[in-house]
C-alpha cells in the first residue's frame, strides 16, 4: 500500500514539475514574441534575426510569423544535418513564436509610437521583455531553440570558438536581411549590446523568485545545468 502511495506521489510531483516547465516555456515564448513585436513597431531597427524576417516578409509577401517559422525550419534542418537532433521543445518553440508573432500583430495589442521618444521607449521595453522571455524559456529546460541549436551544431562541426561562430552567423543574418529589405538601425545595435545583460538579469530574477517563493524549486534549469 505504501509503495502505491509513494509511486502516486512521485507521479504527481513529476506531472506538476512538467506543468510548471510547460508554463515557463509558453510564457517565455510569448514574451520573446511580444518583445520582438514592440521592437518592430518602434521602427528604429530590429534584432538580427528580425531583420531577416522583415526582409523575407517584404520580398515574398509572407507574415513576420510565417517568415520566422520558415527560417526556424531551415535552421533545424541544417542543425540536424550537422548531427544535432532537434527536441520537441525546439519544434514547439519554432511554431509557438511564429504563432504568437502573427496573433499579436492581428489583435493589434501594440502601441503606436508617434515620435522619437515614444519609439525609444518602445524599443527599450521590447528589448527588456524579449530578453526576460529568452531567460524564462531557457529556464524551462524544454530544449534548445532553433538558433541556439544551429550555434551548438556549428561549434561542434567547425571546432571554432562560440563567439566566432555566433558573431559570424549574426553578421551574415543581418546582411542577408538588410539586402532583402529588413530594417537595420540603431535599434539593431542596441539590441545586440543589451540583450545579453537583460537575459542575465532575467536569470537572476527567476532564481531570486524561486528561492523566495519556492514555487519553481527543482523545476527551473539555470545556465550551466544548475537546478534551482
Amino acid at each position: 500500500m505504501k509503495d502505491k502511495v509513494t509511486r502516486a506521489l512521485i507521479r504527481d510531483i513529476r506531472w506538476l514539475a512538467l506543468a510548471k516547465r510547460g508554463g515557463l516555456f509558453l510564457a517565455g515564448n510569448f514574451a520573446v514574441s511580444y518583445g520582438l513585436s514592440l521592437i518592430i513597431v518602434a521602427n528604429l531597427g530590429v534584432s538580427s534575426w528580425a531583420v531577416l524576417y522583415q526582409g523575407l516578409s517584404k520580398r515574398f509577401g509572407v507574415s513576420i510569423g510565417q517568415a520566422s517559422f520558415l527560417v526556424s525550419m531551415l535552421l533545424i534542418a541544417v542543425t540536424w544535418y550537422c548531427g544535432l537532433k532537434p527536441t520537441i521543445g525546439t519544434l514547439a518553440s519554432a511554431a509557438g513564436v511564429a504563432c504568437f508573432l502573427d496573433v499579436i500583430s492581428k489583435i493589434g495589442f501594440l502601441p503606436k509610437p508617434g515620435n522619437v521618444v515614444q519609439c525609444s521607449l518602445c524599443l527599450g521595453a521590447g528589448i527588456i521583455i524579449n530578453g526576460f522571455g529568452l531567460a524564462t524559456y531557457a529556464c524551462s529546460g524544454c530544449g534548445f531553440g532553433p538558433r541556439d541549436g544551429l550555434m551548438i551544431a556549428l561549434v561542434r562541426k567547425t571546432q571554432l570558438r562560440v563567439g566566432i561562430v555566433r558573431g559570424t552567423v549574426e553578421i551574415a543574418t543581418v546582411i542577408t536581411g538588410f539586402f532583402l529589405g529588413g530594417n537595420v538601425g540603431p535599434g539593431t545595435v542596441a539590441y545586440a549590446l543589451a540583450v545579453g545583460w537583460v537575459m542575465e538579469a532575467g536569470f537572476r530574477t527567476i532564481r531570486y523568485l524561486s528561492d523566495k517563493t519556492g514555487i519553481l524549486k527543482g523545476t527551473i534549469v539555470l545556465p550551466g545545468g544548475v537546478d534551482a
